[in-house]
């Protein structure tokens, strides 16, 4: 080969080698356009600014709704009525205990006292038990006192000093309400053993101003019961037989 050939080989080569050259230059540069990415546009952003802590406030735990209390209603105890001291029905054994409730002899009064026998009972559910055989009795032995009603009836013992401090205690400041004469169906239909049941009605106030209205029952001859606190009249027993009525009607 001549020299001259040679060397348009090489400058053949040399074209050659630049072109490749060239070729992965432009490569490169389109392959760097694909991977760099391209800036986000953005919007203008405000200037930043510095949020300073404020005082926070702690708000007081919630209260329970104010609720208003209803005022009370002040009971208006009903009217107490009583016939004037001195008040007679022309009844010698009646007028004879309103004297002595009015002088307040109780010791006179337990004296007129009336005991009531009737055969004793043994133990039973139902209670409460007036006529329980007392200790060392049997059922049926005769048992003797004096009745009584509180609430509920009871047969107390005969014992008049105990009675006349229950009167004392029942009627120091009680004054003559009414008289009834009981009539012989009334008296059939409560069991009463007297020919004559008349019953002698006083009234008192309790703490609170109420009346309570305790009262006697009498035979021809006696006591033979005592209601001690009747919270309303105890009328309501009477059946208003044609042939009981008022010795003394209700104080006005």
């Amino acid at each position: 080969m001549t020299a001259h050939s040679l060397a348009r080989h090489l400058a053949l080569a040399s074209l050659v080698v630049a072109g490749v050259l060239l070729g992965m230059s432009c490569i490169n540069d389109e392959s760097a356009e694909k991977l760099t990415p391209a800036p986000l546009a953005t919007e203008a952003s405000p200037t930043a600014t510095l949020a300073l802590p404020t005082a926070s406030h702690t708000p007081a735990p919630p209260t329970a709704a104010a609720t208003a209390t209803p005022t009370p209603v002040q009971e208006t105890p009903p009217p107490v009525t009583a016939w004037p001291t001195g008040t007679r029905t022309g009844e010698a054994l009646v007028d004879r205990v309103i004297d002595l409730v009015e002088e307040q002899d109780w010791v006179a009064l337990a004296a007129l006292a009336e005991w009531t026998t009737y055969p004793c009972e043994g133990p039973r559910p139902i209670q409460p038990q007036p006529l329980l055989c007392r200790d060392g009795m049997q059922p049926g032995d005769p048992l003797t006192g004096f009745w009584v009603s509180d609430v509920e009836g009871a047969l107390w013992p005969p014992d008049r000093e105990r009675l006349a401090a229950a009167f004392g205690e029942a009627l120091s400041a009680a004054r003559l309400h009414a008289v009834y004469a009981y009539g012989p169906d009334e008296q059939k239909l409560m069991s009463l053993p007297a020919t004559r049941v008349d019953d002698v009605v006083f009234v008192a106030t309790d703490d609170r101003g109420r009346p309570f209205y305790p009262n006697f029952e009498l035979s021809d001859t006696g006591l033979i019961r005592f209601d001690f606190r009747f919270a309303l009249l105890p009328y309501s027993k009477w059946t208003g037989s044609a042939a009981g009525g008022w010795l003394l009607a209700r104080a006005p």
